[in-house]
């Protein structure tokens, strides 16, 4: 009876450290897909700031008979546009990082 209660006190301590060490991995998993989230979301910002500076350069030079002119201005807006939108969003990452890491660290009670 003794060794039957040995054995299932270690099989539960056995069972609850293969928990602890699925969670941690589950997290680790978690941590690199929000990452790739992130850098994808920053590309398709500064992708689509550049496509529709482009296309609207393109429009614009077409309907004014000009060449390169607004597409030049346009492509150079979009630039200027992805990379702020792509700040924007750093800052905004950053500040929802560093919440969940308050809200981790100090737990509300």
């Amino acid at each position: 009876m003794v060794r039957l209660k040995k054995n299932r006190d270690r099989l539960k301590n056995l069972t609850s450290k293969i928990d602890s060490f699925k969670i941690a991995k589950d997290s680790r998993r978690s941590r690199k897909a929000s990452k790739i989230g992130y850098a994808l979301r920053l590309s398709t910002e500064f992708a689509s700031a550049l496509i529709v500076g482009l296309v609207i350069g393109t429009a614009l030079d077409k309907w004014f008979e000009t060449k390169p002119l607004f597409i030049m201005i346009f492509i150079i807006l979009g630039i200027a546009t992805g990379l702020f939108n792509i700040f924007k969003s750093v800052r905004k990452i950053k500040t929802n990082h560093l919440h969940e890491k308050d809200s981790v660290d100090n737990p509300r009670k």
